[in-house]
């Protein structure tokens, strides 16, 4: 019978150890896990916050145009720093950038 018991015991304690094992494998996930967790927060708020500006100086531009009937966008300021940048199109020139891009594009 003393093997019976010799070979219980090993394997308790072979079970002990995966156990231990696997706590800390769960530990170390769990601490990765709260790490992108809190990345993923992060992001999500500067994506609100962005739109959020973005979204307000889009709607300065369009209150020019309607207050003055047109505008030219190379000159429009937003009055919250945020300037967009029409995409590139063939034949496009620095003409089509606004003013402090010009400026840039014109000190390169």
């Amino acid at each position: 019978m003393g093997s019976l018991f010799e070979e219980l015991a090993r394997r308790e304690v072979a079970v002990r150890q995966r156990i231990e094992e696997i706590s800390e494998q769960i530990a170390e996930l769990t601490g990765l896990l709260e790490v992108e967790e809190d990345r993923l927060s992060r992001l999500v708020i500067t994506r609100e916050t962005v739109h959020e500006v973005v979204g307000e100086a889009a709607g300065t531009v369009e209150d020019l145009v309607a207050e003055s009937g047109s505008v030219d966008p190379g000159e429009a300021a937003s009055p919250i720093g945020v300037l967009t940048v029409p995409p590139w199109r063939p034949g496009m020139t620095a003409s089509a950038l606004p003013a402090a891009y010009r400026d840039a594009v014109g000190a390169t």
